[in-house]
């Protein structure tokens, strides 16, 4: 739709009408703001669950693949030995087959996990007899570091065997299988050991290796995080996430200290999450496991691909009612401004009305009632009633013209117009109006000049720039009325006055409606505002157009051009080449009221 279309069906709506718009639209805007600000709070909430959830999961996975682990290579280390003594009637079987194992493990050869490195590594291997409470302890023949060594206390009888008794009662009562694998720590040392049963039922004797807690703890979660991905692929994102990409992890002894510990590549900029923390399963029951997911770390794991969804519709509803919001402030401060305008308007048109009423009534009335004194003053009474007749009447075409352009434009039927004898006729009209200024018409048309124009709308266009030239002009000043060919048939007159100009900022505004300049409002010159206005759409309606020009040293001109005259035809002959023709047209001063 054209603009000037939606602008039309805009000012249809009444102030009271788009005063209840806005009321609804910022109603509207509020509750979608509301149920805006609740959606976003909501899907903030699912994300951080989101992020928690993921991050039980992490921990709760670390925790079992850690505890399968490390109960694995134990199994793999004691069972061999328990199974021997099991089955063996003589001498018991002696514990430094269980070191055997492990330092095989740990050297390259044949006992070598195939490239790989053990979780478990014992820095002690023991047997215990249940029956006597006699500890036998082998140390491992590999060089260990310093804090590979084993507190006294750590196998004591007196201590290990009150532990391993409790254990291994607690797990009769719950039907413990034979041959499992049982755990305690102390001292940052993990104790594993196996129980070998005894036909009878109970046990007899208990093989067992002892190793550094943190040790174990380090090296088992390095090999399960290297070799998995703990959250998995979501159908929106099928990618797959490395842990270091996705979690900040750490791992505690029971004491505090970190045994291990990763930070997420993304964690710096990340939002932080407060980790969530778990008490690790099976061996390392002491330890505790701390993960956090952050919403930059896995935006695929929460953040799914853009859709249409309730969110983004209410987004679209509530930027379109902002919209909305915003058209009807315009329009309430647009037909705010306007009406200030049609005040104006009406108080100057109300004024240029009153004062030639004023003066019809007058003069009528003084030769009604024969006041006049002789003929020469009956004379200037009717001239007077002459002229605000004229004034009159071009001011009801120029407000008619204004009223009826923008909903229906004037219909214009441009014919051939030869240019010097219309011009001349409706600057002699203007006589009786020169006297009372003393200005002059200086009136410059070449005779063979002709125009293609609607006889009757150029002529309310040459009123209506006189009539701003002994508006806005000096008294005593010369008036130039001018028409010459501007090329390819075309025509370009203009009327020049003396007066003091119009100011830079008004220039560009001159011809809207209603726009009168501040400096002509404070000197007093009454107008209605819409004198070049209607010139402007004449103008235009003939296909022509109309600007302004400075004259130096004072002065402005209007230039008006109007478009070619076809060629002649019989109906419409061209007047005779008679020549150019340039006089002055002037008058004495006689009373009149401006």
């Amino acid at each position: 739709m054209p603009s000037h279309r939606i602008l039309a069906v805009l000012r249809r709506f009444s102030a009271p009408a788009a005063t209840a718009l806005m009321a609804v639209a910022l109603a509207m805007t509020a509750a979608l703001g509301y149920q805006l600000y609740r959606l976003v709070w909501s899907e903030e909430s699912l994300a951080s669950q989101a992020r928690v959830a993921y991050a039980v999961v992490a921990a709760t996975e670390l925790s079992r693949e850690v505890a399968s682990l490390v109960e694995n290579e134990s199994r793999a280390l004691l069972l061999p030995a328990a199974a021997s003594a099991a089955f063996s009637s003589d001498a018991p079987v002696s514990p430094s087959v269980v070191m055997t194992t492990a330092d095989a493990r740990w050297s390259p050869g044949p006992g070598h996990m195939n490239g790989r490195t053990p979780i478990l590594r014992p820095s002690l291997a023991f047997r215990l007899d249940l029956s006597s409470g006699s500890v036998v302890a082998v140390p491992s023949t590999l060089k260990l570091a310093a804090s590979d060594s084993v507190p006294g206390h750590v196998i004591a009888p007196e201590w290990l065997t009150p532990l391993i008794r409790g254990t291994l009662r607690e797990d009769s009562t719950r039907g413990s299988v034979d041959y499992e694998v049982h755990f305690a720590t102390i001292d940052s040392r993990l104790i594993a050991f196996m129980a070998v049963p005894v036909p009878e039922g109970g046990a007899r004797l208990v093989y067992g290796v002892v190793a550094d807690a943190d040790v174990v703890a380090h090296d088992a979660v390095v090999r399960v995080m290297t070799g998995r991905a703990f959250l998995a692929a979501v159908p929106w994102d099928d990618r797959g996430r490395f842990n270091e990409e996705t979690l900040s992890l750490s791992v505690q002894a029971p004491d505090g200290r970190s045994v291990f510990s990763i930070t997420s590549r993304s964690r710096a900029s990340a939002r932080a999450q407060e980790p969530v923390a778990l008490a690790m399963r099976g061996p390392l029951s002491s330890y505790t496991v701390h993960v956090a997911v952050s919403d930059a770390d896995a935006p695929g794991l929460i953040s799914r691909p853009w859709e249409w969804n309730a969110e983004q519709g209410t987004m679209a509803l509530l930027v379109f009612f902002l919209a909305l919001l915003l058209m009807t402030i315009w329009r309430l401060r647009q037909d705010g401004a306007m009406a200030r305008l049609r005040n104006d308007f009406v108080a100057s048109v109300s004024h240029e009305l009153r004062t030639p009423l004023a003066q019809i009534r007058m003069f009528s009335e003084m030769l009604r009632l024969g006041w006049v004194r002789n003929e020469a003053e009956r004379e200037r009474a009717v001239a007077i009633i002459d002229i605000e007749a004229r004034r009159l009447t071009n001011l009801v075409e120029n407000v008619l013209q204004f009223s009826t352009g923008e909903e229906q434009p004037r219909r214009i039927v441009p014919r051939p117009l030869p240019l010097a004898p219309f011009m001349e006729e409706v600057v002699h009209g203007f006589d009786l109006f020169l006297e009372h200024r003393q200005t002059r018409i200086q009136l410059s048309v070449d005779r063979d000049l002709v125009a293609f124009a609607d006889q009757e709308a150029l002529r309310q266009v040459l009123l209506n720039l006189l009539d701003n030239a002994l508006k806005y002009g000096p008294p005593g000043q010369t008036v130039t009325v001018a028409a010459e060919s501007a090329g390819a048939g075309g025509v370009r007159l203009w009327v020049q006055d003396e007066g003091p100009g119009i100011p830079a900022a008004d220039r560009r505004r001159v011809f809207e409606a209603y726009r009168r300049s501040r400096r002509d409002v404070d000197a007093g010159i009454t107008g209605s505002g819409i004198g070049l206005t209607v010139v402007r759409d004449l103008v235009r309606a003939h296909g022509g157009a109309v600007w302004t020009e400075d004259v130096h040293p004072t002065g402005v001109r209007i230039v008006v051009t109007l478009p070619p005259a076809p060629v002649p035809t019989p109906e419409s002959p061209t007047p005779p080449d008679s020549g150019g023709v340039a006089h002055t047209v002037g008058g004495l001063a006689g009373e009149s009221s401006g």
